[in-house]
């Protein structure tokens, strides 16, 4: 999986080094099936719920928004109906780890069709996430949770291999 770094001046603004310093060194994958990295054009913080958000990409069709928390190093979804915020994870690397996972079990699993053989899927899916980290799986509904829903319906199939 390719990464975008981020450039420095674009997460400056984030003010937990660790996390700032991955973003730029590190950063996350350019092109994943729930994930896009970019930067926002001309830069700059959004601030939701009395939160300073960095956008780092969309998801779908791009109405929404993965974005940092420029004080807490966390990463939330910011979608276009419903609540505003989601968290996604405590912070980018385990967002990045969380996604290598999350591609690697759908690859394993593609074409399953049975319906036990998914919820399985989706209950070991939750297990890995957790592991990496806990707090991903603390709000339900939450962003995570949502898409172990949408693994145990089939929604990851990919239909032509079946």
């Amino acid at each position: 999986m390719i990464n975008h770094r981020y450039s420095i001046e674009y997460v400056a603004c984030v003010r937990n080094l660790a996390v700032r310093e991955y973003l730029s060194s590190v950063g996350l994958p350019v092109e994943h099936v729930l994930f896009s990295a970019s930067e926002a054009a001309g830069g700059g913080v959004s601030k939701v719920e009395g939160r300073d958000l960095l956008k780092l990409g969309s998801g779908g069709d791009g109405d929404d928004a993965y974005c940092v928390d420029c004080g807490t190093g966390q990463v939330l979804y910011v979608g276009d109906g419903g609540p505003p915020l989601f968290l996604v994870n405590s912070s980018p690397r385990n967002l990045s780890e969380c996604l290598n996972v999350f591609e690697l079990e759908i690859t394993r699993s593609a074409g399953e069709a049975d319906p036990a053989m998914l919820e399985e899927l989706a209950d070991l899916l939750g297990r890995s996430l957790g592991e990496i980290d806990p707090s991903a799986l603390d709000d339900d509904p939450g962003f995570w949770r949502s898409i172990l829903f949408d693994v145990a319906i089939g929604d990851y199939v990919d239909d032509e291999a079946i």
